[in-house]
């Protein structure tokens, strides 16, 4: 059963009951199962020439869409040839539709920077597996919007950084290699075997600070509470457009970028659907 936290005093009432007659091998009191519900959709953005993304480490302005593809299908960004599985997504609904018979509140946001999948980075020459920079992971959270598309009406919910995990400080400094590499005594590592060394301008390698890493998923206790819960009935739209406003510039991958990453939008809520479903 959902948490008293999520729903309204006067379902939660009903929801209590639902569970004594449950447990009493009685029937249920309402024609709809109450669940707590977490969904999820990824889009990927891969590198190559257009349409992909990512294109001579700059990532296109353009509008990405997510819980438009469902399992088992090609979309959302991932190259010819390889499909959504579970990771990916949950969402029930085609093609961006909520089913027949299935409602939710929606009461909380996540999104997530992450790593690519290994089996779509291995095909991409370009790439390298991993998660990506914190310079890059700062700039797609506080460049992307989020919109939330209902029934063809767009809600601009505001930058992705406002929904996101933040990872904490990092370090900050010059790297102890820098030295040793410059007087010939070993070579630089390069700089994606460190994941946060970079090149300055010296030819040095610099550890990178960033006020938000931001690549951890979200935890109940950080994700964003929203005041006003969204609310959506079956066969509604439900969509969430991530809007790259203007270009990006990303890390190449010898700075310690990756040239490809996913984003992933999580809801976290209660969902109504038929007693008897499968």
């Amino acid at each position: 059963m959902a948490s008293p936290a999520m729903v309204p005093p006067r379902l939660g009432r009903g929801l209590g009951q639902q569970e004594d007659r449950v447990l009493r091998g009685q029937q249920y009191p309402m024609p709809e199962v109450f669940e707590e519900k977490h969904i999820w959709s990824v889009y990927h953005f891969t590198a190559g020439s257009a349409p992909n993304p990512i294109q001579s480490n700059t990532l296109q302005s353009n509008d990405y869409v997510v819980f438009t593809t469902a399992q088992g299908q090609n979309g959302q960004g991932l190259p010819s040839g390889f499909q959504l599985d579970a990771r990916d997504t949950n969402f029930p609904g085609q093609g961006g539709n909520i089913p027949a018979g299935y409602n939710y509140i929606w009461r909380e946001i996540g999104i997530s920077v992450l790593a690519q999948r290994p089996d779509v980075a291995a095909s991409i020459a370009t790439s390298r597996q991993g998660p990506p920079s914190m310079h890059d992971t700062d700039q797609i959270l506080n460049g992307t919007a989020v919109i939330l598309r209902r029934n063809s009406a767009d809600v601009n919910l505001g930058p992705a950084a406002w929904y996101s995990q933040a990872g904490g400080p990092v370090n900050v400094g010059a790297s102890l290699l820098d030295e040793a590499a410059a007087s010939g005594a070993v070579a630089g590592p390069p700089a994606y075997t460190t994941g946060g060394l970079g090149l300055d301008t010296s030819g040095n390698y610099q550890e990178r600070w960033s006020a938000n890493s931001g690549g951890l998923p979200p935890s109940p206790m950080t994700r964003r509470k929203l005041e006003v819960p969204l609310i959506f009935r079956g066969q509604d739209q439900f969509l969430v457009v991530l809007r790259i406003a203007r270009p990006i510039l990303l890390e190449t991958v010898l700075q310690g970028g990756t040239n490809g990453f996913t984003v992933r939008v999580d809801f976290f809520g209660v969902e109504s659907s038929p007693v008897g479903r499968t």
